[in-house]
């Protein structure tokens, strides 16, 4: 398998943290992530303190309009909260983590334009949008 290409909607504590576990990843490169209410030019300081990570070193460059680099990985930053604004497919995005506990319904999913997104919560139409946990029914899951 290649290199995943993955965004990440919502930077509270769930998506720092998905953030700061993928960065350094070899096989997942985080293309884009959508920030509302932080500005590129606090990126750094905040990725770089956290209470439970601790202090890191990330150094993070602005380049061009919302894209910073960090790690050598150009990432767009987002800062909107309506889903149908965000152009996950034209930074390249396959997988998208919905980290913000909104867009729990596979109605709400759909507005983003991804066609694959993770949640990071169960569901609130249990039912309609499948729920795989892995060790507890990943064998279920059949490419929808």
């Amino acid at each position: 398998m290649g290199i995943v290409n993955v965004g990440i909607n919502g930077f509270g504590r769930i998506g720092k943290c998905l953030f700061l576990q993928l960065i350094n990843s070899e096989s997942i490169d985080i293309k884009a992530i959508n920030i509302n209410n932080l500005l590129a030019e606090n990126f750094e300081d905040y990725i770089n303190h956290d209470s439970i990570y601790g202090t890191k070193n990330f150094k993070v460059k602005i380049i061009e309009n919302d894209f910073i680099l960090i790690n050598n990985k150009k990432i767009k930053l987002f800062s909107d909260k309506n889903p149908k604004n965000l152009k996950w497919k034209e930074e390249g995005v396959e997988y998208l983590f919905e980290t913000t506990g909104v867009f729990l319904t596979t109605d709400k999913a759909k507005n983003h334009d991804v066609d694959y997104i993770i949640m990071s919560a169960p569901p609130k139409d249990i039912g309609i949008t499948p729920l795989f946990c892995y060790g507890v029914n990943e064998e279920k899951y059949n490419p929808q």
